[in-house]
């Protein structure tokens, strides 16, 4: 029954679901994203004006708070899932096709330095709210 009440003006590409809630993500081709409720059926957040083209790339962060979005408007969106309000948009100059959060510690290029970076800026002020860096990996039409 929730699958048929999956919908958007376009085509669902991508469905996602959240390892530890009852949630899932869907994406279309019209740019828009969503966060199901699985127990109540029923959408609870759509996160739009993130994309202007087709989003078929969707990841969670390993703290599962936020959500990662690629689309083929060559941006990477990461949602707030709590509140579905976007936290930032990364420009990744390619149309995108799939999306990985690298785990910390990776061995990737750049990925010990913008973890570094992110934990030194969380501890400047007091009572500032902690960010953690968010590595990520992207495969579109440039590989």
């Amino acid at each position: 029954a929730l699958l048929s009440s999956i919908s958007c003006s376009g085509i669902v590409l991508r469905v996602l679901f959240h390892p530890k809630q009852l949630l899932l993500f869907s994406s279309c081709d019209d740019g828009e994203v969503r966060i199901w409720d699985l127990v109540t059926k029923s959408c609870v957040h759509s996160l739009k004006g993130g994309h202007m083209s087709a989003v078929p790339a969707l990841a969670l962060s390993p703290d599962g708070w936020h959500l990662l979005s690629g689309g083929r408007d060559k941006v990477v969106c990461v949602w707030d899932i709590r509140n579905g309000a976007r936290v930032v948009t990364v420009p990744v100059f390619e149309a995108l096709e799939g999306i990985a959060v690298l785990p910390a510690g990776s061995a990737f290029p750049g990925a010990a330095a913008a973890a570094q970076a992110g934990s030194s800026s969380s501890s400047s002020k007091k009572g500032s709210t902690a960010h953690k860096a968010l590595c990520f990996a992207t495969a579109g039409e440039k590989g």
